[in-house]
């Protein structure tokens, strides 16, 4: 199950205590004029769940009489940006995810994605002896829609995988609510996604996101925006779908893989036989990861400002600054509901993490940096009890007045963050102490802990001063780590970096207030040019006794002589 920060149920779904498998995505539906929903939706089949203890006895689910029979389905209609948060096999509850079975794991290695080994074909297809790709004897939960696409990958002895396209569309494009909505939008331009893009010879990227695309989504909009092949795939969605709607046929999305080339695919699904094969296909309900590369070394986005300020607006309750005391908010619901109205257009907006198992190995030894831009003003605060909490939410454009918040469902990595490093320990505390002093800590990125990676510390031909090592535990030389905080005082805005080492060393500089606004760049360069200027700055011992008071009047002497010379 899917942890969130706070517990989502699908209004749709059906309630009470009978248990419901999601068993396969049918057809999509585009709004309807007089009902004036703005948002596509997917109709998702579910049968009741009849095999004694499913959660705790999960292998009971790949037999096909654990269920009610397909003839017995019920149908629903969700938008189709929730799907960010469904998988064909989950079990549901009153309205909410209670189980999500692992099935029959398999990992393909060195698994060739070109047009000779994949081919897009439809879920009830049969061969010319009469058996069909997916024996509806072993199989029978996708009996309702077998016009439905799959795509099919040649495997090695004459065995196949066949993912259902909307699975492909979740796993690859599912990074936010907004982004898959925007695939089911046809048609589909590159603007809707990004502004401008440019990739360098190294592979070095920067891209702006377009408006309302979050962070999050920003890894597979570069995939995008980088890759012909992954522009086709994104376009093809909103393509087919508009082309079977002018036919007048039942709308079944079509999708490709986002990339040609050899790729690892950790996958979870069942086996199903063909003929005297007993494992020949394998039916995948749940990509988990792959190992295809992304097209660039790094990636530098930026976020509109639009956008950024709707994210500050969303996370009431929710301090900026590491350090500062936490603003009391309106009273959040325990429970929030995804309703299938369009959202009201007077509600700020809201967005919801939702821990995912997408997994890409390739992104995690690259350097992707969010240039922030912060918001000219600081968001309206709100205190706890000056109005009920809403309770309903609902995805895509809002355009309604009922009293239903819109919501961006965004997908994230599980990732406690760290206690902070020894080095940082007595700033942050006496910080803490010295009243009228706001502080912000700088993240490069939401995966950073505490300091800046040591990557932005090496010069343009990414070699690393001498400087910036020294010998830690055991005599081992280690980059030092940096880390740079934004502390405000009566108007007056000021840059600490922090150097680990021995002897810890700190450097004060002032920020312009237009700086202190959107400070990453100008930090950034205070950092790498400390590292680089030999250390010559204040050094403080943390474990001596009179540590602390020192430093609390070293910072204090630095704030009032900055305010002095302001009144000046």
């Amino acid at each position: 199950m899917e942890p969130s920060a706070t517990p989502l149920r699908i209004a749709s779904f059906p309630k009470g205590k009978d248990i419901w498998r999601i068993d396969w995505f049918g057809p999509i539906a585009f709004p309807e004029r007089l009902t004036r929903r703005r948002h596509p939706s997917v109709l998702v089949y579910l049968s009741k769940v009849v095999a004694p203890s499913p959660v705790e006895n999960t292998s009971v689910l790949l037999q096909p009489d654990s269920t009610r029979p397909a003839s017995q389905q019920v149908k629903r209609w969700v938008s189709v940006g929730t799907t960010l948060l469904l998988r064909i096999g989950d079990l549901w509850q009153d309205q909410t995810l209670v189980a999500r079975p692992a099935y029959e794991e398999a990992t393909f290695e060195g698994i060739t994605i070109d047009r000779d080994h994949v081919s897009l074909v439809k879920a009830g297809l049969s061969f010319d002896d009469g058996k069909f790709l997916l024996p509806l004897a072993q199989h029978p939960w996708h009996i309702n829609n077998t016009h439905s696409y799959c795509v099919r990958v040649a495997l090695p002895d004459d065995r196949f995988m066949v993912v259902p396209c909307m699975e492909l569309v979740r796993f690859y494009f599912g990074s936010s609510s907004e982004l898959i909505s925007r695939l089911f939008a046809p048609p589909l331009a590159r603007s809707s996604l990004h502004g401008k893009a440019h990739i360098s010879q190294r592979g070095h990227m920067s891209l702006e996101l377009a408006e309302r695309i979050p962070k999050a989504s920003a890894e597979d909009v570069a995939r995008i925006a980088g890759s012909d092949v992954a522009w086709r795939a994104a376009a093809l969605v909103a393509s087919s779908c508009l082309k079977a709607s002018i036919a007048g046929r039942d709308i079944y999305p079509q999708a490709i893989f986002p990339f040609e080339g050899e790729s690892t695919l950790q996958v979870v699904g069942k086996w199903l036989p063909q003929g005297d094969t007993e494992q020949a296909t394998f039916l995948v309900y749940q990509l988990r990861s792959c190992s295809h590369p992304f097209p660039f070394q790094s990636l530098h986005f930026r976020q509109s400002r639009s956008t950024s300020q709707a994210m500050a607006r969303s996370c009431p309750g929710t301090s900026t600054a590491e350090g500062s005391r936490p603003q009391r908010a309106a009273a959040q619901p325990k429970t929030s509901t995804l309703q299938e109205h369009d959202a009201s257009s007077t509600l700020a907006p809201a967005t919801r993490a939702v821990t995912g198992r997408r997994r890409f190995p390739d992104l995690d030894h690259k350097f992707i940096q969010a240039e922030r831009q912060t918001p000219n003003a600081s968001p309206p605060v709100a205190h706890a009890g000056s109005a009920p909490a809403v309770n309903d939410m609902a995805v895509g454009l809002p355009g309604s007045q009922r009293r239903i918040r819109p919501v961006s469902l965004v997908d994230v990595k599980a990732k406690a963050r760290a206690e902070a490093p020894d080095f940082l320990r007595l700033v942050i505390s006496v910080l803490e102490e010295i009243d009228g002093i706001e502080t912000h800590l700088l993240q490069v990125q939401d995966e950073d802990d505490w300091t800046i990676p040591p990557t932005l510390l090496a010069d343009d031909d990414g070699v690393i001063s001498e400087q910036v090592l020294f010998y830690g535990h055991g005599r081992r030389v280690k980059p030092r780590r940096i880390a740079s905080i934004v502390a405000s005082n009566d108007g007056v805005h000021a840059a600490l970096t922090i150097v680990e080492g021995n002897a810890p060393a700190l450097q004060f500089n002032r920020l312009s207030a237009a700086e202190a606004l959107d400070p990453t760049s100008r930090c950034l360069r205070l950092a790498r040019h400390f590292s680089y200027s030999g250390l010559h700055a204040f050094t403080f011992v943390f474990d001596s006794p009179g540590g602390a008071e020192h430093l609390k009047g070293w910072l204090r002497f630095h704030f009032s002589r900055l305010i002095r010379q302001q009144a000046i």
